[in-house]
């Protein structure tokens, strides 16, 4: 039988996390002129942009949304690669008919010129981002509707993600969720979450399907 595999893009497949955090603090540090805690940092990723902004500062929330964008499209060459392991898994999955799917709170532009940067587009079968709905991660829409795009029943359907919006977005869905053990997130408070599964490189899913 046919698995669905929903994917989180930044911090799962792709690792944009220092190019990520950089053009945070550069936008936060543009606008209130300080750098942002752990704590806050730890609050905040994994959400769409706006929402990320919009905790910092309501008030310069447009200002650094902009001065994000600019930042991260100048700096990001040469940083953004895939986690290793990842592209023999997306191989090794469409091998195996194995649908994979995206669903990330990042914008369309950045999703993708990552998946064209590194030769990832024809992997998958679908993708929703931040910009085609308005209910994202944790919501369970973006899920519910890949699923019900690609006729697939939910007990065939897995979402794989770094960030508790995932793992929660996967149960608000009723899907088996997978943590991926290379998230920058701490690990206690995402297990706390009770994912139906952990793994430590990408090539481990692989054994927890198959």
């Amino acid at each position: 039988m046919k698995k669905l595999m929903i994917f989180d893009f930044d911090g799962t497949l792709m690792d944009t996390n220092s190019v990520i955090i950089d053009s945070l603090n550069a936008a936060v540090h543009a606008s209130l002129n300080r750098y942002l805690t752990d704590e806050e940092l730890q609050t905040i990723l994994g959400r769409p942009l706006r929402e990320q902004m919009s905790m910092v500062s309501e008030r310069h929330c447009d200002a650094m949304v902009a001065f994000y964008r600019q930042y991260y499209r100048a700096h990001q060459e040469g940083r953004v690669f895939p986690f290793e392991g990842v592209l023999q898994m997306l191989k090794a999955l469409k091998a195996e008919g194995v649908i994979c799917a995206v669903l990330t709170n990042k914008g369309r532009n950045g999703l993708t010129k990552g998946l064209e940067t590194h030769g990832m587009t024809d992997f998958f079968s679908h993708s929703l981002c931040a910009d085609d709905i308005e209910r994202t991660k944790p919501d369970p829409y973006g899920i519910l509707k890949i699923a019900s795009d690609l006729s697939f029943d939910l007990k065939d359907v897995y979402m794989i993600g770094d960030s508790a919006h995932d793992i929660e977005a996967g149960k608000n869905a009723g899907v088996t969720t997978v943590l991926v053990g290379w998230s920058i997130l701490k690990m206690d408070v995402l297990k706390a979450l009770e994912p139906d599964y952990i793994i430590s490189h990408p090539l481990d899913l692989l054994k927890r399907i198959m």
